[in-house]
């Protein structure tokens, strides 16, 4: 696609509009016309499954797992893992969770994912503690967003510039010495609107290794925004800019538990884990400029730029033995689960290296060091007219991004002795995972919102142009002196999407729609997802009650996936598979309630389902973790068949308590039917959130909040190294001031 000419073509728009270029200054967010929707109110207009999470729902829940927060949509699949939320796994529509990696993730509009075309797998996610909205998108208005658009999008919206001046605090202190402090202060003064907003988090984690070393997490996040608002040359225009940067040291590990170590106490790590630790850096930086050539029609412009260092260093092999082959069949390889628990390995490694006594004994410690950077810029231009009786929402898209990530690995190589880690042979850095894998993408987008009479209709297209290519150096050369191996690969392609509402009466409206889904592959293959995805329902919005009900299936021509650590399987870090055909199905369902029952006492009710049926049609073994062996008609892993989340609350003006009952269905581990050894039980967990105002005027607010009320022992994965558990009891207690 040529770029001169797509910039040509939006300057010489941007001097046709101007002049009809109106001089009313209105404060604006350039935000808001980088979002499909930017409110509660705006998802009635739009031909699609679209969910939008306010300020004031993230607020009753006080949240600051997005896990959490997510799992309160329909169609929002998690895969828990840490029970932090430092790392996500999130898929929409039974997209794979994996490390976010089947689903576009935005912050503000702009992609998130440290290389989210060259490798998408994140270990980077914002916390949601500073983020003020959340918007989601399934279905046919999903092709707005790219470039993975077969389950949808998830969009967080971070804090806004307040229009006065005000400020903000946070404050919580809790279970394992959880701390969070949250603080921002900001205004607009004119023409000018600035914030500033400041994240600490940490905590002992809920985790223990007999050791004693500590297994918690420190994060700290720091973000600026400024924006400047004139009419310049006659014309509206809005200038923001934003810097953000997060920091996160966590003593995170792949490694879990046997079933029968799990049993005795599911909240304990072996000694072989105590060195495990995630050093995880972020940086951001994103030009927003807007023009504002009259009331219905705008050009909005964004440059971004994001970085991100992290080496996670962790435990790979025990004796030879890769840490998830040996939880799986512990049986098999008693002295090295003797070694992961902290029983002495031999000292002769230090005499003898490469004897035989050493190499089934040793632990292998890998430094998963990686670099990633993207780089990019992006239009959208809007317009709304009239031709007659009809209306036309016209939007146009155009993004030019780059991203690479640079894996530049190592490995050190350690006994234990009194358990603790003895290294005797380090590796030396780029000998052990040494290249580049990096993406060039353009994309573009239009669409038109026709409206007339009681009908809505959306016609859409998406193109994704992609080049891509892994530059390896191998393990013989870190210094990266000479050939590296290449493999390139290049592809394009176009996605229609067609969306149409009927508004049956004011309060009630039929929905459906088609569209094609689309998900990038590896830098290796150009063996790219695609699907053909449809849905159908109705939404109702009456007198205190609304209710959306909402049909969907995606009927995959080639499912993929792609090798990753978290994923486990005997296979290479980045290589692609292929599944062949695939159908999902199933069922959204969501209501809310706010029933009055006495005078100045609310009780709201909400409540979200999903069922969903997943289904290969094709038979075949891989090495892929979450395949395996596969014969027609086999279920994907980690897809529970019913969720379900209720939340009943009793409100005030000056208290209120909410309690949330979260059911997840047992689910799969890999892909198949019938039993299955390493399956995860359904689970239920009841949360508990409140919060008192002693003074109305006063701007404090005290909560307190219960998560795993009951305490519930459950587990969410075998992947990728072990059974793990999920977050036991934890009580926060805080305060919110604002002024």
């Amino acid at each position: 696609m040529n770029k001169a000419i797509a910039f040509f073509f939006f300057v010489t728009l941007g001097f046709i509009f101007t002049v009809n270029a109106q001089n009313v200054l209105n404060s604006r967010d350039p935000i808001d016309e980088l979002l499909v929707v930017s409110s509660k109110a705006d998802v009635f207009k739009i031909p699609g499954s679209v969910t939008f999470v306010s300020e004031e729902d993230l607020l009753i829940h006080n949240y600051m797992d997005i896990q959490r927060i997510l799992q309160q949509i329909p169609g929002v699949n998690i895969q828990e893992e840490d029970g932090i939320g430092l790392r996500p796994n999130i898929g929409l529509r039974a997209a794979q969770t994996e490390r976010n990696s089947k689903i576009t993730v935005m912050e503000d509009g702009i992609l998130i994912a440290p290389a989210a075309y060259a490798s998408p797998s994140a270990y980077y996610f914002p916390r949601s503690t500073r983020i003020q909205s959340v918007e989601v998108v399934k279905g046919p208005a999903a092709i707005k967003y790219g470039p993975r658009t077969v389950g949808g999008s998830i969009n967080l919206i971070s804090t806004r510039i307040p229009e006065e001046f005000s400020g903000n605090l946070k404050a919580r202190l809790g279970t394992d010495n959880q701390t969070t402090i949250h603080a921002y202060v900001g205004g607009t003064t004119g023409k000018i609107g600035f914030l500033l907003e400041i994240l600490q988090e940490e905590g002992d984690g809920f985790k223990s290794i007999s050791t004693g070393i500590d297994v918690g997490y420190e994060i700290e996040s720091y973000v600026g925004k400024f924006r400047y608002q004139d009419i310049i040359f006659g014309v509206e225009q809005v200038f923001q800019v934003k810097a953000e940067w997060t920091d996160e040291n966590s003593n995170e590990t792949y490694l879990g538990l046997t079933e029968e170590d799990y049993n005795l106490n599911p909240y304990s790590r072996y000694a072989a884990s105590q060195l495990d630790n995630m050093d995880n850096e972020h940086l951001q930086g994103v030009i927003t400029h807007q023009v504002i050539f009259n009331e219905n029609t705008t050009l909005t412009t964004a440059l971004y730029y994001n970085e991100t260092a992290r080496n996670w260093y962790k435990l790979d092999k025990v004796g030879n033995v890769k840490i998830g082959s040996l939880l799986k069949s512990p049986a098999s390889y008693v002295g090295q689960m003797l070694v992961a628990k902290g029983g002495d390995s031999s000292a002769a490694c230090l005499a003898s290296p490469d004897s035989t006594n050493c190499k089934t004994s040793d632990l292998k410690v890998k430094a998963n060091n990686r670099e990633y950077f993207s780089k990019g810029y992006q239009f959208i231009f809007k317009t709304l007219f009239e031709t007659g009786s009809v209306s036309h929402e016209i939007e146009i898209g155009f993004r030019d991004h780059e991203d690479e990530m640079d894996r530049y690995q190592f490995a050190d190589y350690y006994y234990i002795q009194g358990e603790a880690l003895m290294v005797y042979k380090p590796g030396t850095p780029g000998s052990d995972s040494n290249r580049l894998e990096q993406a060039e993408a353009t994309s573009a987008y239009i669409s038109d919102l026709i409206t007339f009479s009681n009908f809505s209709i959306l016609l859409a297209a998406r193109i994704e142009d992609i080049e891509s290519q892994r530059v390896d150096y191998g393990k013989e050369d870190p210094n990266r002196v000479g050939a590296p191996k290449i493999n390139s690969v290049s592809y394009e392609e176009v996605m229609p999407s067609v969306g149409v509402t009927y508004q049956v009466n004011d309060a009630l409206q039929l929905l459906a729609g088609v569209y094609k889904g689309f998900s990038p592959t590896s830098v290796k293959s150009d063996n790219f997802e695609e699907s053909t995805n449809s849905e159908f329902g109705l939404r109702y919005i009456g007198n205190g009650f609304s209710v959306s009900a909402i049909a969907f299936m995606s009927d995959y021509k080639n499912l993929t996936g792609t090798c990753t650590a978290s994923s486990g399987g005997d296979c290479d870090i980045g290589d692609s598979f292929s599944a062949g055909e695939a159908e999902v199905s199933g069922l959204e369902l969501s209501f809310a309630w706010l029933p009055s029952l006495i005078d100045g006492i609310e009780t709201p009710v909400t409540f979200a389902y999903t069922f969903q049926e997943t289904e290969f049609q094709d038979s075949f073994k891989s090495g892929y973790g979450l395949w395996g062996e596969v014969k027609t008609g086999d279920e994907f892993a980690y897809m529970p068949e019913n969720l379900l989340n209720l939340t009943i609350g009793i409100h005030s003006d000056k208290w209120g308590v909410d309690a949330t009952v979260n059911f997840k269905d047992k689910m799969r581990t890999s892909g198949g039917s019938g039993y299955d050894e390493y399956s995860i039980e359904d689970r239920t967990v009841v949360d508990l959130s409140s919060y008192f105002s002693p003074d109305l005027d006063s701007g404090i607010q005290i909560t307190l909040n219960i998560q795993n009320l009951f305490d519930e022992e459950y587990s969410v994965s075998w992947h990728p190294a072990g059974k793990r558990p999920g977050k036991p009891q934890t009580i926060l207690a805080g305060i919110r001031a604002s002024f």
